[in-house]
This record gives C-alpha cells, sequence and structure tokens, in this order.
C-alpha cells in the first residue's frame, strides 16, 4: 500500500474547533491528534463532510496562542470506543501562516523529546476525547 502522507506528523495534544467556513457556525469540537505541515488530525463525536471547506481554531498548552485558518476534510473514519462512535478527521491547510505551523510543530517535536529524557509517570488512557 502506498503512503498516502507526505509531512512528517508529530503527536500534539490540544483542542479543536472546527467552523463552517462559510457560515462562520461551529461543525464539531474534538481533541487534536496531530499535525504536520500538509494539515492535522483530530478525534471528534461529529463526522464531516469530505471536502467540506472549513475554518479552524487550534489550541493546546504548548503555544500562547491558538493556531487559526482555513482547511479542507480529506479525510473521515469512524473509531469506536466504549461503545461510542468516534471520527477521525483529517483537515488539510489551505489558508494557514506557514510559520505558525513550523513554529508549533517544532514545540511539539521539542516537547516529545523532553519527555523521552524526562519520563514521566504512565497515565492511564481516557479515552480519545
Amino acid at each position: 500500500m502506498r503512503e498516502r502522507r507526505n509531512y512528517t506528523r508529530y503527536n500534539i495534544e490540544g483542542k479543536a474547533i472546527i467552523k463552517d467556513d462559510q457560515a462562520n457556525s461551529i461543525l464539531a469540537d474534538g481533541s487534536l491528534i496531530n499535525i504536520s505541515y500538509g494539515g492535522f488530525s483530530i478525534n471528534t463525536q461529529t463526522p464531516l463532510e469530505i471536502e467540506k471547506p472549513v475554518s479552524f481554531e487550534l489550541t493546546t498548552d504548548l503555544a500562547t496562542s491558538p493556531l487559526k485558518g482555513k482547511g479542507r476534510v480529506k479525510n473521515v473514519s469512524n473509531t469506536p470506543w466504549h461503545g461510542i462512535s468516534y471520527f477521525r478527521v483529517g483537515i488539510e491547510f489551505v489558508d494557514v501562516d506557514r510559520i505558525d505551523v513550523l513554529g508549533l510543530m517544532d514545540l511539539a517535536h521539542k516537547h516529545l523529546l523532553s519527555r523521552k529524557t524526562h519520563p514521566q509517570k504512565k497515565q492511564d488512557f481516557l479515552g480519545p476525547y
């Protein structure tokens, strides 16, 4: 199977708010899973329409301000967890400050490295949301 990814992904914890790009109404909110130079993935309880133009706001404890921009829904997969339907949604960046994306990716990478050099107590997984 051919790899679909064009860029390295960095796991990152945070929140995402996804809005309809035209109506500016909230379509979904969820947990940020990862980010790359090309886009990001979230877990949400709301399925989104493939190819739908959206605007987004990503917040994480690693950054002092949210990453905001516009994107397009590229993939949606159902990932049930304990009988609840969650959807993993991949969003491709369309209009975003790429310097801010690189900065957030750098923070995520440094956070990962710090956890490897200073292991933390293992925490229970509380689910995808």
